[in-house]
């Protein structure tokens, strides 16, 4: 089983949701990319304020995690489709996010909410 911090989980949830808006044909811009690792807790992440303003051009906050957490439901279905280690490895990576404070959080809870607890049947 992989094991994961805060910054390994976050970077596997912004991987597997690039390549995810990738085979939807719907690639994500370098500011939608940037604001996938956007973060108030991770001492590595560092703001670039020329990508905030282009992300605030680009989009709304609303319309962004609409669009990152249908992307999260879809990466979560097929984790879970690639079998028990897919689905595990989603949870483990969840474990790890949810001790600090970053955005990428938000759609991900917003998407599967309950179903990343580890009683969850599904």
């Amino acid at each position: 089983m992989r094991t994961f911090d805060q910054q390994s989980s976050k970077a596997y949830f912004a991987e597997l949701l690039v390549a995810q808006a990738k085979h939807d044909g719907t690639p994500l811009s370098e500011a939608e990319r940037y604001m996938l690792s956007w973060s108030e807790s991770d001492p590595t992440f560092v703001q670039n304020p020329v990508l905030d303003e282009k992300f605030e051009q680009e989009t709304t906050s609303e319309e962004y995690e609409k669009k990152i957490a249908a992307l999260v439901k879809q990466a979560y279905r097929t984790a879970v489709a690639s079998g028990p280690d897919g689905k595990d490895t989603f949870r483990t990576a969840y474990k790890a996010l949810v001790q600090g404070d970053h955005y990428i959080l938000i759609m991900v809870r917003e998407a599967l909410g309950i179903r990343l607890q580890s009683w969850w049947p599904f």
